[in-house]
């Protein structure tokens, strides 16, 4: 009796992972473009130095691209040689990390005077990261406190990446992990 050996298949590697970002990451534009269509020929949409665009989920498995929101808020495409023309200004936090605002946002003047108060709130006090929206927004749930305090349940904002900056207390948690001590040994019995 012969046994059949099973060769597993790999997918095709994941381009965020090989490019080194992750949903929600903000980019800037190291050097001007003009977007092309397929044949090469210019579609008049440039693009200049500086300009700042949003890493979006890959909402389609397309596994040859990675998604980007343009500032106009229009969706593009890009392959693994993303940070070839963009430098990565703010990294997304993860999930259950603590955070808190730098400073406001000068779009948060327009917004209505709750929606201030969520936000001015989160300069205050750490809150925690509960994902990445559909738009590469960062979602901050404010808590149980800001609920109280505010009115409401679950108060959350949505921010871009940059205007975070993790607590003390999330970065002390992520240090003991890492430096986990190993448990001691038990010293031999003698026996009598």
């Amino acid at each position: 009796m012969t046994r059949t050996s099973r060769t597993r298949q790999e997918g095709p590697e994941n381009p965020y992972r090989r490019a080194g970002v992750r949903p929600g990451d903000r980019l800037r534009l190291n050097h001007g473009f003009v977007v092309r269509d397929y044949k090469g020929r210019p579609r008049g949409k440039r693009h200049q130095r500086g300009e700042l665009w949003t890493v979006l989920h890959d909402s389609c498995q397309l596994h040859d691209a990675i998604w980007l929101a343009e500032p106009d808020g229009r969706l593009h495409t890009w392959d693994g040689s993303l940070l070839k023309t963009f430098s990565i200004i703010a990294r997304a936090p993860t999930k259950g990390t603590r955070v808190r605002l730098r400073a406001l946002p000068p779009w948060v003047g327009r917004l209505p005077q709750e929606s201030k108060e969520a936000f001015q709130y989160c300069l205050h006090h750490p809150s925690r990261v509960e994902g990445v929206d559909d738009k590469g927004l960062i979602e901050v749930l404010l808590g149980r406190a800001a609920d109280r305090q505010l009115g409401g349940i679950k108060n959350s904002i949505h921010i871009e990446a940059e205007f975070l900056t993790t607590t003390r207390s999330s970065a002390r948690r992520r240090d003991r992990a890492v430096k986990r001590t190993p448990r001691k040994r038990r010293a031999p019995e003698l026996s009598r």
